[in-house]
């Protein structure tokens, strides 16, 4: 049945029906804006996919993991500052000749990668296009004890940390360009195409599409007050940390040989896969890059949020007034110290 057939009313109607106001959530989907209990400081940020740049309506990738990765990357924003989720706001600019069914599977996924991140779906917004169709997510969160955190509070003599590794879900985009696809119950690789283990390369296909964001790490990093700045790993590392870094007055320095990185950087590099590059520039990694003046907090936030926190660099001076470019230096493995361009994902540079 096309979205046509059925009207943007009744469509709507069976949202409501579909995903009912919950704990937290006095008014839900159906009135003219949501009500949510929030007594404390409130966190908002949004984000969207656009088909043909963030995804495809095909058989790669089930259409709910649209919905999985437009909630988790809003959620990830939550997550960087240092908050828990409380709401998701879910729109749609759309055909009317689309499918309703594939409709409902993003907001299925959109709901259950919701519910994972201790939220709720309570409303959004159809609206009907003749071009490409965009599903954009809007979470709203709140600060529970603690105090936001911040991108501007790097300091000279600061460690710099990350979460997790670096490059699976770079690899993940790059295999689904080179044909891999996930059917509902498993990975189908193309003829001819020499991968690594099917193991490695489900994982590389989950990074990309379905990213976990570190929602506890972040709040035990606001709770204790430890971290001194904070942002996740969306556009890659050296562009997200020069935006720390900036943000903060400070320059960086990070070490090759301390980088966390994935193992599946080096399992496709004869198919021009370059490991550095992805692990530098490839984003879409979603972990938590932050700075602290202290490390004898790492293993207890090791424990608590169950995942690998490693030590890259070190915040080393502050930046001169007016000064931006070349704000992050890697100290390669042979001991030379090279400054890095702040490239990585943007949406309207190429190159």
């Amino acid at each position: 049945m096309k979205l046509s057939d059925i009207g943007e009313d009744a469509f709507l109607r069976q949202i409501e029906t579909r995903f009912p106001a919950r704990k937290g959530v006095p008014i839900g989907i159906g009135d003219d804006a949501a009500c949510l209990d929030c007594e404390e400081s409130v966190l908002v940020t949004v984000d969207t996919l656009v088909e043909g740049q963030h995804f495809t309506i095909d058989n790669k990738v089930p259409p709910k993991f649209i919905g999985k990765k437009v909630t988790s990357v809003s959620a990830s924003d939550i997550a960087a500052m240092g908050g828990v989720c409380n709401g998701l706001l879910l729109s749609f600019i759309t055909r009317g000749d689309l499918d309703v069914e594939l409709l409902w599977e993003i907001l299925e996924g959109a709901s259950q990668q919701a519910e994972r991140c201790g939220m709720t779906l309570v409303g959004g917004n159809l609206s009907g296009s003749h071009g490409p169709m965009s599903v954009t997510s809007t979470v709203l969160g709140k600060i529970l004890g603690g105090s936001a955190l911040r991108r501007n509070g790097a300091r000279n003599g600061d460690g710099i940390y990350l979460s997790g590794d670096l490059g699976a879900a770079a690899c993940g985009l790059r295999l689904l360009q080179k044909g891999v696809s996930l059917s509902t119950s498993e990975i189908v690789i193309p003829e001819g195409l020499s991968c690594g283990s099917l193991d490695l390369v489900e994982t590389c296909i989950h990074s990309q599409i379905d990213p976990q964001p570190r929602l506890e790490l972040g709040r035990e990093l606001s709770l204790k007050g430890i971290a001194t700045s904070c942002i996740d790993t969306s556009d890659g590392l050296v562009l997200d940390l020069t935006r720390l870094c900036r943000a903060s007055g400070a320059k960086a320095r990070i070490e090759e040989d301390a980088l966390p990185l994935s193992e599946a950087l080096f399992e496709w590099q004869h198919l021009g896969f370059e490991s550095m590059n992805l692990a530098l520039f490839g984003g879409e990694d979603y972990e938590l890059l932050f700075t602290m003046s202290d490390d004898s907090h790492v293993e207890v936030l090791r424990h608590i949020s169950d995942v690998s926190i490693t030590r890259i660099g070190e915040i080393v001076e502050s930046l001169e007034s007016g000064e931006s470019d070349l704000t992050v230096e890697i100290v390669r493995s042979s001991g030379c110290v090279e400054g890095l361009d702040s490239k990585g994902w943007d949406h309207f540079k190429t190159g």
